[in-house]
């Protein structure tokens, strides 16, 4: 099945749904990010700055299957973006040092969710991401690394809190 023209995928596009059309994207990016492996290209495939900003997006789409039971495309297309960026870090030498900023600031921002304490697990856990990604591998520049933390920082703490307000009102609505 050949596709063809650009006018012909935009056509096609318009009449999918939303999620279709993430999924097509996301490919698409994908696939102009690794380009074909090919000994001359393989230095794309083991930048850092796209591996994490794979990882980062993968982990935001399997949120977003959480959020919307049964949409399997997220899911799938956050997989296999975890796995591509994990397989290309995999490739590279990685500080572990970086690697424990990055969980030391996933659990911070869980901790967020828990205790009421005014943002200041939610900033220390962004701050430690922006320095553990900095840190994971010798390439990641600032700009990503804050471009990729800082938003996810946002969601992740935005996502844990209203799911822990929406557990702490049916507990209380159970009680009565």
């Amino acid at each position: 099945m050949t596709i063809g023209t650009f006018s012909d995928i935009h056509e096609k596009l318009s009449r999918k749904s939303a999620i279709t059309t993430l999924a097509l994207a996301c490919a698409a990016v994908i696939l102009c990010a690794l380009g074909h492996v090919a000994p001359g290209r393989i230095a794309r495939q083991t930048d850092p700055n796209i591996a994490l900003a794979l990882i980062v997006i993968g982990v935001l789409s399997i949120y977003v299957e959480f959020c919307s039971p049964g949409a399997v495309v997220p899911a799938m297309i956050g997989s296999i973006l975890v796995l591509l960026g994990l397989s290309s870090l995999y490739r590279l030498p990685l500080n572990w040092w970086g690697a424990a900023l990055i969980l030391i600031g996933l659990v911070l921002l869980a901790l967020q969710a828990k205790v009421s304490a005014y943002g200041v697990p939610a900033l220390c856990g962004a701050v430690a991401m922006v320095l553990g990604s900095v840190l994971l591998a010798d390439r990641i520049h600032w700009s990503t690394a804050i471009s990729l933390a800082v938003p996810f920082s946002c969601i992740t703490v935005t996502l844990l809190s209203l799911a822990e307000r929406a557990r702490r009102n049916k507990a209380s609505g159970l009680s009565r």
